[in-house]
């Protein structure tokens, strides 16, 4: 039963019908209904639920509802699906207890999962996880009817949207969007972001297309995660019109991604590093940062020419929001599409991030290839590759062995520098690549990561990489 349950770098996720199933969501309702109960010391307690547009989310949703209020919780219940971020604003700003999303973010369609947010609109910590996992089955499942909980207004019905929407507003220079003549290209992946930008932008000048904007349960077959190989379509409509950029949110709208006018795609590190320079050149701004351990060392040689205060951290998004709630950093940054800003909300949102970029793009008046070229020609370009490789779970001691500093003494013929193991192994070279081994924390896949100044090298270092492993 519970063995089924572990919590990873973001919530639980499992796959549907197999280990993601409604005795097991009611097992989690319980556990986090009992937490709740435990940690809290308000009289009165309350959870907001959302659920994004995968198959059977809502009636999952539904389901946790039931449970949290015949526990004694109260629930506001988002109207419709909405992304990742809406739920976690709704956690902060309705004085809750924190709140319940039902998503597996960018995991295949087989997957469903529940992230659970505080009441600061963070993920969370390890703490809390562990707290919760600890309780899963201690106590006996409490549910009451949906409607008739409705009905005796323990569960509320709310739109989140229209708040939501409005939040994000405060933190674009609207100014410069509606004087924009862009034409660009939004990519939902059939996700929770669905056609956001088209209401937040409806006063612009922007000349919008989108595709995969009609949510689908089964992504239309594509994994909904923004990164350059689930991009085909989007690259293709990029090369045969004349846009300035291709924006693209994941299944439950907390990370983008961003691809050139002419099909190039450019990466979660490239993408803040552009937005770093704009806050800083443009705007003025002095800012601290904050990054995972994954993201590329451009980052680093940035923070390094402009004298910013930079931070280091282990993946997962959680990480940079506990530095963004002690004031330590103003803007994150993590590999997976994930770039968050203090002051709006201390977590990730991917359509912030497409709202910043299309502000960037108008301030400088260009399509972000020629954007990014420039920083290319100041800094140098990093050439960037992850491949994730599926492994079964006899062979994780083996294989986390055969990379392990012991076996690793050089990479193609370069020695080791340093070695980084807040998450994972990374091996930076005196050369200045490095490579990264890390297990994912959601799914039996190992990750490893590379970079170098060529992307050849970066290449023979992966292969290099994996044949380690397999």
């Amino acid at each position: 039963m519970s063995k089924k349950i572990k919590f990873g770098t973001d919530g639980w996720r499992g796959v549907i019908a197999e280990d993601f199933t409604y005795k097991n969501v009611r097992i989690v309702a319980q556990a986090l209904s009992d937490h709740i109960n435990s940690s809290s010391k308000k009289r009165k307690k309350i959870i907001v639920v959302g659920y994004d547009t995968r198959f059977m989310s809502k009636n999952y949703a539904m389901s946790i509802s039931e449970v949290l209020a015949a526990n004694g919780i109260n629930v506001l219940f988002s109207k419709e699906f909405i992304p990742t971020p809406a739920l976690s604003l709704a956690a902060r700003e309705k004085s809750t207890d924190g709140g319940i999303m039902v998503t597996a973010s960018h995991n295949p369609a087989i997957f469903n999962g529940i992230k659970f947010k505080t009441n600061l609109g963070t993920s969370a910590d390890l703490k809390v996880t562990k707290s919760v996992e600890k309780l899963l089955g201690k106590n006996p499942i409490k549910e009451k009817d949906y409607h008739f909980a409705l009905a005796k207004k323990m569960i509320k019905e709310l739109d989140l949207r229209k708040d939501y929407i409005k939040h994000v507003k405060n933190f674009i220079d609207f100014s410069l969007l509606n004087k924009s003549k862009l034409s660009i290209i939004i990519d939902a992946m059939y996700g929770a972001a669905d056609s956001l930008m088209k209401e937040i932008l409806k006063d612009s000048s922007i000349n919008m297309k989108f595709i995969n904007n009609h949510p689908r349960c089964d992504f239309n077959g594509i994994k909904p995660e923004p990164i350059e190989i689930n991009l085909k379509k989007l690259k293709k409509n990029l090369k045969q019109g004349k846009y300035a950029v291709g924006l693209v949110t994941d299944g439950d709208g907390d990370r983008l991604g961003v691809m050139s006018e002419n099909g190039r795609f450019i990466n979660s590190s490239e993408v803040f590093t552009l937005l770093l320079l704009y806050a800083i050149k443009k705007k003025n701004k002095k800012i601290a940062i904050g990054k995972t351990i994954s993201c590329s060392s451009l980052i680093n040689k940035v923070a390094e020419s402009y004298k910013i205060k930079m931070f280091e951290t282990p993946i997962g998004f959680k990480y940079l929001a506990a530095l963004m709630l002690k004031d330590k950093i103003d803007f994150a940054c993590e590999e997976s599409g994930g770039i968050g800003l203090s002051e709006y909300l201390p977590e990730r949102d991917g359509i912030l991030a497409q709202l910043l970029v299309l502000e960037m793009m108008s301030a400088y008046k260009k399509p972000i290839g020629r954007i990014m070229s420039d920083v290319d020609r100041e800094f140098g370009r990093f050439h960037y590759q992850r491949v994730d490789i599926k492994y079964p779970e006899h062979r994780r001691k083996a294989i986390m062995n055969n990379v392990s500093p012991l076996k690793v003494k050089k990479i193609l013929g370069t020695k080791i520098k340093e070695v980084v193991d807040i998450d994972g192994l990374k091996y930076i070279l005196e050369d200045g690549s490095w490579l990264l081994f890390r297990f994912s924390g959601t799914e039996p896949i190992l990750r490893i990561y590379a970079e170098s100044k060529s992307d050849i090298k970066t290449s023979k270092i992966i292969k290099a990489a994996v044949r380690r492993v397999v």
